[in-house]
């Protein structure tokens, strides 16, 4: 659960869904489009996006591959928030600005699964926030690595805009972002 029980909103934190990290890796094109589709979906929800963009030497902000991975494009009003680190949550305000949006609860979507996406999942849970890792809107850079084996993992595809309410609560009075039904929709 949630050390936020005020916090009643969901963000979808899109990670590293950036040109430069999407370039050659096989398979990406359909997991970026299950990323748009997502993305459409929270935004006719009302769920906030925040979109994650590393940011090195190789990814230099205003560079063709810093950019968002075509066909993604943020809105005016979405946050965008520069990380150097795997988890974006170090050194770049993200907990100061979910709070001030009384998030709670964050999906997760991008692409370095293995690397960036794992670490973030990481940094939310130990700050408290609710995850949903959303199963086929995230791509590993590193060996091919498509899936994480992490153990709370919830389904992306929702049917409804209404799917990115927050998860109710499951077994054992966790959320329920597991097992045989997947994410349980309001």
């Amino acid at each position: 659960m949630s050390r936020f029980p005020e916090r009643h909103n969901s963000a979808l934190l899109v990670v590293d869904a950036q040109q430069g990290t999407t370039s050659g890796l096989p398979g990406v094109n359909l997991v970026i489009d299950t990323i748009a589709d997502l993305v459409a979906r929270a935004r006719l929800a009302g769920t906030v996006v925040i979109w994650l963009r590393r940011v090195d030497a190789a990814l230099r902000p205003g560079e063709a591959d810093w950019q968002l991975a075509d066909p993604l494009a943020s809105e005016p009003t979405e946050t965008q928030i520069d990380h150097e680190w795997d988890d974006a949550f170090i050194e770049t305000g993200l907990a100061d600005v979910l709070g001030g949006l009384g998030v709670g609860h964050v999906w997760l979507a991008g692409v370095a699964s293995d690397t960036a996406v794992l670490q973030t999942y990481s940094g939310a849970l130990q700050r408290g926030f609710d995850v949903t890792l959303v199963e086929d809107a995230h791509h590993g850079r590193g060996r091919g690595v498509r899936r994480l084996p992490v153990e709370c993992c919830a389904g992306g595809r929702l049917r409804e805009p209404a799917g990115l309410a927050r998860p109710g609560p499951g077994r054992h009075g966790r959320p329920d972002r597991c097992g045989e039904s997947g994410v349980r929709r309001r």
